[in-house]
């Protein structure tokens, strides 16, 4: 029984190898997938065979394989990838492998390797001992990648997978300028004169995982390189595609977006971006194809979910590109995140309805004040009436009528400065105020539930109620919908449980989603007089939605019964 370490950067790969050695006999010490712990692993753990994939990030494979060997000559080295046998075969072997196995080939070749290895013995493919050669062409190209040195091959390699000079730095713990320098010892060996006739070198020979490009405008391809440089300088996702849609080339923050890698991204059209929704690729689509009929650019704000689950808008821009002669070749677009923009939205949302509540407590304040001094007026009017009731033709009569006159006069005023606030702030508007949704829901439902209850029926909140979140919410009017949702539910006498079940999720920076769906709701029966309540209720319940702005659906739920949807936005309490 023997100890075996792990290098690979697919876990289902590394699953799988982990199952083989498995039933052989064998144990697996340990994983790793990258270059930079498959060592640290190897020092600490020190086991007897490593099984390594090269092209597996920082460091490089060919790299590891030269650092275990230098470091650890005891312990035999196995190459399992998916690189191609006629190039890395040979180059492991030069590197100090032990072994090299092409992940094309069947398990029981990965399995012959492994006894070979335990046993003291090698086991490569015959093209690693040069005993074939190609012919031709072929073999002028295979001399080409030969003349290269393991480091410049993994650089090659590492080109062919899209990665950029800043990213190969950081993998082969490398600085920039030296990566720069390898580049440019690829240009003069291999005999391109661009970055991009260096990426169609790599793919052709093998060096690259990658799929090859599509079939482009030549006048296109010779901008490729140009737009290449663009589209790596940008932190914000950008992408090329042609006139057929087809995606050319794109930069890493688009592949980091999308979720894909740079193989699985190229070729593809706007409806196969698994990314997008359904819908949402069916209108860039559109939108793409009307830009190439019109060929003017095109700009649009769109909503796209995140790893976090939380929706985050970006403006999405396309320009058309095109050739000297001025003939469209392609199209040039790119997103950038909208945060900033929504989370000051978001705030300034906060600020606007703190200020309106304390203009409202300014107003509510003077309101009370007012109606303070009425009632003292009315009440000194009362007195000064009933004290000039019992005076005669002469005596402080006259004083009285001037006092008199006063407090009608002031009495008039006030009624002007109370229609004055009336104009300002009516009497019946209601202010949103920061409310914790739950609480406020639960201590408006309370006497609602104790209604139902001592009518026979039952009330079923469901499991939301905790979750929901501190909003900016106008409780008067919340209170009123509760109520007409609970009312219209409960309008048929047969019903013995009424279902208000909520929740919530988080739309947008700032804003909160909350869906609010209530059954039995059924339809009217057609008669007037005995559907009067449940069209009372069906009204109130409109009129909410359209002071919260909210959106109502008619569905059915799983127990077919009549089931009433309503979806509202509210601002989060920042």
């Amino acid at each position: 029984m023997s100890t075996i370490l792990l290098a690979d950067n697919q876990p289902i790969i590394r699953a799988a190898l982990r199952a083989l050695v498995t039933r052989a006999g064998h144990v697996v010490a340990g994983e790793a997938d990258n270059g930079q712990d498959a060592l640290a692993q190897c020092r600490e753990l020190r086991p007897d065979v490593v099984i390594l994939e090269l092209a597996i990030p920082r460091l490089g494979g060919l790299d590891v394989l030269r650092r275990l060997r230098s470091a650890m000559a005891d312990v035999r080295l196995l190459v399992f990838s998916a690189q191609e046998s006629e190039v890395y075969a040979g180059r492991s072997l030069q590197a100090g492998a032990d072994a090299f196995v092409s992940k094309a080939e069947s398990p029981a070749e990965l399995e012959k390797a492994l006894t070979a290895v335990l046993h003291g013995r090698s086991y490569f493919p015959r093209v690693a001992t040069h005993l074939a050669k190609p012919a031709g062409a072929e073999q002028d190209a295979r001399a080409e990648l030969e003349r290269l040195s393991g480091r410049e091959l993994t650089v090659l390699e590492m080109l062919g997978r899209g990665l950029t000079n800043k990213e190969i730095s950081e993998q082969l713990s490398l600085s920039y300028k030296t990566v720069s320098t390898y580049k440019m010892r690829l240009h003069q060996k291999l005999n391109v004169s661009s970055d991009f006739q260096l990426l169609e070198v790599a793919r052709s020979l093998g060096a690259s995982e990658t799929a090859p490009l599509v079939t482009v405008d030549p006048e296109l391809a010779g901008e490729m390189e140009l737009l290449r440089a663009v589209l790596d300088a940008s932190p914000n996702p950008m992408f090329v595609r042609d006139l057929g849609g087809r995606l050319l080339l794109c930069n890493r923050p688009f592949l980091i977006r999308a979720g894909v890698s740079l193989e699985e991204a190229l070729g593809t059209r706007f409806e196969d971006a698994q990314w997008l929704s359904p819908t949402m690729r069916q209108r860039a689509a559109a939108r793409h194809h009307e830009a190439l009929l019109r060929q003017e650019p095109m700009t649009q704000e769109v909503v796209l979910e995140t790893t976090d689950d939380v929706p985050k808008a970006y403006y999405a821009w396309c320009i058309p590109h095109r050739a000297t002669d001025g003939r469209l070749i392609g199209m040039v677009g790119g997103m950038f995140s909208l945060a900033e923009r929504d989370e000051q939205l978001a705030q300034m949302r906060s600020e606007q309805y703190e200020a309106h509540y304390r203009n409202h407590l300014k107003t509510r304040l003077l309101a009370k004040v007012g109606g303070e001094l009425r009632d003292r007026l009315m009440s000194l009017r009362g007195h000064l009436a009933a004290v000039s009731q019992g005076l005669g033709p002469v005596g402080p009569k006259n004083e009285l009528a001037a006092l008199w006159e006063g407090v009608e006069s002031m009495l008039a005023s006030l009624r002007q400065v109370e229609e004055l606030l009336d104009l300002e702030h009516h009497a019946a508007e209601r202010v949103s105020e920061a409310h914790d949704l739950g609480q406020l829901t639960a201590d408006i439902v309370r006497p609602l539930h104790a209604a139902l209850e001592s009518a026979g029926r039952h009330l079923d909140m469901g499991p939301g109620l905790l979750s929901l979140k501190k909003v900016w919410i106008d409780a008067g009017h919340y209170r009123q919908l509760l109520e007409a949702l609970v009312q219209g539910a409960s309008v048929n006498p047969n019903v013995g449980e009424v279902r208000l079940h909520l929740s919530n999720w988080r739309h947008l920076k700032g804003l909160l989603r909350l869906r609010l769906e209530i059954s039995p709701w059924n339809h009217l029966t057609g008669s007037v007089e005995s559907d009067e309540p449940m069209l009372w209720a069906r009204a109130r319940v409109q009129r909410m939605a359209l002071i919260f702005h909210g959106e109502v659906l008619q569905l059915e739920d799983d127990r077919g019964e009549g089931l009433l949807r309503l979806e509202l936005d509210l601002p989060l309490v920042v």
